[in-house]
């Protein structure tokens, strides 16, 4: 077993692996590939030059401090139950202390996977609310905003303590769902038929009625800063780090 950078040779390697664990397109994955893949935020275990397990970071700022953000942490069918997924990410943490990061968050998809990352010392934080909603009768203004306005709204809206990814998340957002921006909020979103999910409102969360009725939807789900659910684990790389107040962005 090794520990490594993928080389760019590896990338379909690397594809092969993230359809199997996680069945994402091959339209997604030309896009990450080509739009926020780097070598160097990446990390596999290899077996006779093979990928088998794999994960990726994007680099996040909270109160001046670097941090990052795991995900797609799988490992193929065939070598799965050998603990190959908990050596990759004690191995990541190494790295990251090397690099120095101040901390790593990710987020898990089940509970099974929180406890894994509890026992590699993860903590849960970064609490949001996700309120239903149905539409209300006068619609707000809503306009189409680029990644770029995207994150630079963001950090105005971010409360105190947030967590700001960097730009290419942004970027990769942008494929899977819709910014929007209005008077006094930012919004980030899918649409199914008259179904809303908002990955994230900041700012004015009482326009959520407005958003629908804007948007011809008969209800949603919003995702926003809140105190009801966890949405996020925390490892410090440098004791006396705090965790982030607001994380709220993932690729789910």
């Amino acid at each position: 077993m090794h520990f490594d950078f993928p080389s760019l040779h590896q990338v379909p390697q690397l594809r092969f692996l993230w359809r199997q664990a996680f069945g994402d397109g091959e339209e997604f994955l030309d896009a990450f590939f080509s739009l926020c893949f780097s070598p160097k935020r990446s990390r596999c275990v290899l077996r006779d030059g093979e990928v088998v397990s794999a994960l990726y970071w994007f680099n996040f700022t909270c109160r001046d401090q670097k941090m990052a953000y795991l995900y797609a942490v799988a490992t193929r069918e065939d070598w799965r139950h050998q603990g190959l997924c908990r050596a990759l990410l004690e191995d990541t943490r190494q790295v990251l202390q090397a690099q120095g990061y101040s901390a790593a968050l990710l987020c898990p998809e089940n509970e099974s996977l929180a406890r894994m990352y509890a026992g590699q010392g993860y903590l849960p934080v970064c609490k949001i609310a996700e309120v239903t909603r149905s539409a209300g009768e006068c619609p707000v203004s809503l306009r189409k905003v680029s990644p770029e306005e995207y994150a630079s709204l963001r950090q105005r809206l971010l409360p105190a303590g947030g967590a700001q990814p960097e730009e290419s998340f942004f970027m990769l957002l942008a494929r899977d769902a819709e910014l929007l921006a209005g008077e006094d909020f930012l919004l980030a979103a899918r649409q199914q038929d008259d179904t809303l999910f908002a990955a994230e409102l900041l700012g004015n969360r009482e326009a959520a009625p407005g958003i629908l009725a804007a948007l011809s939807c008969r209800e949603g789900t919003f995702r926003m800063p809140g105190c009801t659910k966890d949405f996020a684990m925390f490892l410090p790389l440098i004791p006396g780090t705090q965790a982030p107040a607001y994380f709220g962005l993932a690729l789910d």
